[in-house]
């Protein structure tokens, strides 16, 4: 059995909090995977998503989700 990730101590995160509608020109959480890298570079350690609840329509903020324990289907919903 190998080693297990054990994370990274608090201290050394450096925190970018992510809105999926607007990270990419897809707006979806597949699209985003690709682009982490420049995240990387930049010195980030940790993706904070910001609220990916349903809401009505395509893009928003999340804050005033309709359904707070669903995914947004247009993120790409729970299977994304």
């Amino acid at each position: 059995m190998g080693l297990e990730w054990r994370g990274i101590p608090l201290s050394s995160y450096i925190l970018y909090e992510l809105h999926v509608g607007t990270y990419t020109p897809e707006g979806t959480f597949d699209a985003v995977i690709p682009r982490l890298d420049p995240l990387v570079e930049l010195g980030i350690t940790a993706v904070e998503l910001m609220p990916v609840s349903q809401f009505p329509g395509r893009r928003n903020w999340g804050y005033d989700g309709v359904f707070p324990f669903a995914v947004q289907e247009s993120y790409g919903g729970r299977k994304g």
